[in-house]
């Protein structure tokens, strides 16, 4: 009987014992050509640089978007990106960068167990972090639901940087298989609507024919299957932005089922939303956000958050104190 075991897996596909795959040998600046050796240090410089700045990761289509206008001879095309994506993958291994430095998230965890914690340990952290849960929503008081849909999780570190500052929901999928989360999404949309509340859906994705037809998919789907009054918004990527930003073009795919209509509309240019970079993407995001806030109801509830913060944490000292 077949086991599946690993040691077989690897016997069957010719592989030694501890291989993992040609592209998981450790990175040797040296041994690169002059070309690629300059690309990975300025790449490795980049990552570095990045995040000692707020400790959240790059995307590799970003570090190849920064290496496209640096002067290293670096070309945006797919034979570069697969090169990069696999140096960095060896960089990584042999720990030129450090792994949380490169945001992957191509998979979900679900993980239900036991802290560990005693009672008492568990009262204390539950203290401690008690001050977090008071509050007001204030979106509740403008009366919106606001949420954000992105087809890039990878993305996720970088946009909740700027979702979580100002308490919207960001829902990071992969590709068309978002019926269920939208279902799930729409029950919260459908009590919002019974409030009262102003409801908008707001979309981040490429710009090219699969990521614009995602975002059409997306919010189809909300207005048009579960007929839900919900304002659409796209955030990023739009073609006044790829202008003013003067972002560089990749070719469309025109093996994709969507690229007749697409190149019929807009040319034979697609353009990522990764070449925006962390820091102008937080930035249009962070935008288009503040421009449905009520600015006066937003600085009332939040100072009144505040002092309530600061009410809760002076609770629970004094709890934590008589316990000791």
């Amino acid at each position: 009987m077949r086991s599946y075991s690993l040691e077989e897996l690897q016997s069957l596909y010719g592989k030694e014992e501890d291989e993992i795959s040609r592209n998981a040998k450790p990175l040797n600046l040296e041994k690169l050509n002059e070309k690629w050796r300059r690309i990975m240090e300025t790449a490795i410089t980049f990552i570095k640089e990045s995040y000692a700045k707020d400790h959240i990761p790059l995307t590799i289509r970003q570090v190849h978007y920064h290496l496209v206008h640096q002067p290293v001879d670096y070309i945006n095309d797919a034979k570069h990106v697969r090169r990069l994506t696999k140096f960095i993958l060896r960089a990584r291994v042999a720990g030129l960068i450090d792994w949380n430095m490169i945001s992957e998230e191509e998979s979900t965890v679900y993980h239900n167990a036991p802290a560990g914690a005693s009672p008492e340990e568990a009262i204390k952290q539950a203290l401690e972090t008690a001050k977090f849960a008071t509050g007001k929503n204030p979106w509740d008081e403008m009366k919106k639901y606001l949420f954000i849909i992105t087809e890039k999780r990878e993305l996720g570190p970088q946009l909740c940087a700027v979702t979580d500052e100002y308490y919207v929901r960001l829902i990071c999928m992969r590709g068309y298989g978002m019926w269920s989360r939208l279902y799930y999404e729409s029950l919260y949309v459908r009590e919002a609507l019974k409030k009262g509340y102003e409801c908008y859906a707001l979309f981040i994705t490429d710009h090219d024919p699969s990521g614009l037809d995602l975002n059409r998919f997306g919010a189809a789907i909300i207005k048009k299957f579960w007929k839900l009054d919900v304002e659409d918004i796209r955030v990023m990527l739009t073609l006044d932005q790829v202008k003013q930003m003067n972002l560089p073009p990749a070719p469309t795919k025109v093996t994709d089922p969507r690229a007749k209509w697409y190149i019929k509309e807009f040319g034979r240019e697609s353009w990522e939303v990764d070449a925006l970079g962390k820091e102008g993407m937080q930035q249009i995001l962070r935008k288009n956000i503040e421009e449905l806030i009520d600015v006066n109801i937003w600085n009332r509830i939040m100072e009144e958050n505040r002092k309530n913060m600061e009410k809760t944490e002076k609770l629970a000292k004094e709890l934590l104190g008589k316990e000791r």
